[in-house]
């Protein structure tokens, strides 16, 4: 296993490690440090047990007009914000496991890209083969394209070559042709006369 791969599994184990405390410090704070905010007493009325409370009437206008108050809950009003508060402790869990999921797949995303390209540089770096098939590929294209330094010299010598040899031809050429321009001449002058 390459030090790549480790460092991915590694950071990886350190984002999910890290995600699950920050859960369970929420949900610590949610359920230990929460009761301190909603803290007030309820109590709750037997509908069944009102004559009874009836009976002590001062008591029974204390309880009516806490109750419309609002300080003492009835029992659907004490249900009501019981399955309000787990609603919203479900809420913020499924909010936080959403932003975590997309989080973490991004980050993967990115590791892979990462890991991709490393190894991508890796293998055209270090694959003698792949850097021979790169190199064909390319100096057989520019080959054919284009000449090299060694063959404007060569044909240089060449051209030269053949312009030496060109002007010795013409040395040779010259007066062979003077003489037989002048035995022509006078040829022709002798069949005219």
């Amino acid at each position: 296993m390459n030090a790549g791969t480790h460092f991915n599994w590694l950071s990886l184990l350190a984002g999910t490690l890290g995600g699950f405390t920050i859960i369970a410090l929420f949900i610590w704070f949610l359920f230990f440090m929460g009761n301190d905010i909603f803290n007030y007493k309820i109590m709750i009325i037997n509908p069944g047990g009102i004559e009874k409370i009836e009976n002590y009437s001062n008591k029974a206008k204390l309880l009516k007009e806490m109750e419309k108050e609002g300080i003492i809950l009835t029992p659907e009003e004490y249900t009501q914000h019981v399955v309000d508060y787990y609603n919203t402790s479900i809420t913020i869990l499924a909010t936080m496991l959403l932003v975590f999921t997309i989080l973490g797949y991004l980050h993967l995303k990115f590791l892979s890209q990462q890991q991709i390209t490393d190894e991508t540089m890796r293998l055209l770096t270090e694959n003698i083969r792949v850097k021979e098939t790169i190199k064909t590929a390319i100096f057989g294209e520019a080959d054919e394209k284009f000449a090299y330094t060694e063959d404007f010299i060569g044909l240089n010598v060449e051209v030269k070559g053949i312009q030496t040899e060109l002007e010795i031809l013409r040395e040779k050429i010259t007066p062979d042709l003077e003489f037989d321009l002048n035995n022509s001449e006078e040829e022709n002058d002798g069949n005219k006369g």
